[in-house]
């Protein structure tokens, strides 16, 4: 019930306090960690972003979901979180410079199969079968506002009617809804205006295993023995980070949702996500640390807020396929993280 629940709050939420995050059931104080994993669970399982774009739904417009949401975003922004990070650069285009993609930039994965399917039947459009084609996808292309009768002659102007309409037009309601709300507190002017910083905050981005190496800092014992095991454990971590950013690592993740279990290509962003609350390094987030805790035969801990690493078992975790177990179940079976 997060997503419910949270929208219930957000609708009473004045958006000119800070954020405290209280999960059900869940002990922990919010010291930054529980905020972060807020915001992510927004952005993740809000109905308003879909495909990499923005889903249509006329009871979202007419709830003023999109604007909701466009506060939330800014609101996060201005609290030093990441943002939804899940939009094609076409959309942060026209959020943050208002400018419209040009033909050449509606990419086939901004269309849906049927649209993508009448596009391909048109452009191989002949004599013979014209008035069966434009039977068939009429009303794509009344939708699209295309009126005329189709034609050998006109077909790439059909097409291009299609491509524009399908592939931006038609996500203006929403987007230009997610704007007015990215307007709190003058927070979309500035993004405006740093547009190139800003791209950030709205881009699919995949984090470099080098970010992360340079996020937690090994925190050394002075005793040589041990610091020669942890040398050696700080190198398979960093193994482990360079498998998840080449996507070597999968596993079974248990869908809550649906209760089925699906075979998921880890990434970095999962690591991230259950190490700091966010799949991408927040601007928020300090120096991390990686510490060593050789008495301890438990798993390894993590503290979001921190944010910070605790290794136990450190006498296995010397090998690296004991370390690695050891954070995939971290990422996938973590309590308030893990979908398992």
């Amino acid at each position: 019930m997060f997503l419910q629940t949270a929208m219930e709050n957000l609708e009473d939420f004045e958006f000119d306090q800070l954020l405290n995050v209280i999960f059900i059931g869940e002990d922990g104080v919010d010291a930054g960690g529980l905020t972060r994993e807020f915001f992510s669970l927004i952005f993740k399982h809000t109905p308003i972003f879909e495909n990499s774009g923005f889903a249509i739904n006329s009871t979202l417009l007419q709830n003023k979901t999109y604007k909701t949401i466009g506060k939330v975003v800014a609101f996060s922004i201005l609290m030093g979180n990441q943002g939804p990070r899940c939009l094609l650069p076409q959309f942060t285009k026209f959020i943050l410079q208002n400018a419209q993609p040009a033909v050449g930039e509606i990419s086939d994965e901004m269309l849906t199969g049927d649209v993508l399917q009448a596009l391909k039947e048109i452009d191989s459009l002949e004599a013979l079968n014209v008035s069966e084609v434009f039977e068939k996808n009429a009303d794509i292309l009344e939708s699209a506002g295309y009126k005329k009768m189709l034609t050998l002659e006109n077909k790439k102007e059909a097409m291009l009617a299609i491509r524009c309409h399908y592939g931006f037009y038609r996500f203006l309601p929403p987007l230009l809804q997610f704007i007015e709300g990215l307007k709190l507190h003058g927070v979309y002017k500035l993004l405006m205006q740093y547009s190139a910083e800003a791209t950030e905050y709205f881009s699919r981005t995949d984090v470099k295993a080098l970010d992360v190496i340079n996020l937690f800092h090994p925190s050394f014992s002075i005793k040589p023995e041990d610091k020669e095991l942890e040398e050696i454990i700080v190198y398979n971590f960093h193994q482990f980070l360079k498998k998840l950013e080449r996507g070597k690592i999968s596993t079974q993740w248990l869908d809550m949702e649906t209760d089925l279990e699906d075979d998921v290509q880890l990434n970095t962003g999962h690591f991230l996500l259950a190490t700091t609350g966010s799949p991408a390094i927040s601007p928020n987030i300090g120096d991390g640390l990686l510490l060593f805790d050789h008495e301890n035969l438990n798993c390894t801990t993590v503290n979001t807020c921190a944010p910070s690493i605790t290794i136990n078992q450190t006498k296995y975790m010397k090998e690296y396929d004991f370390l690695e177990n050891a954070f995939i179940n971290i990422i996938v079976c973590a309590y308030g993280f893990g979908l398992n």
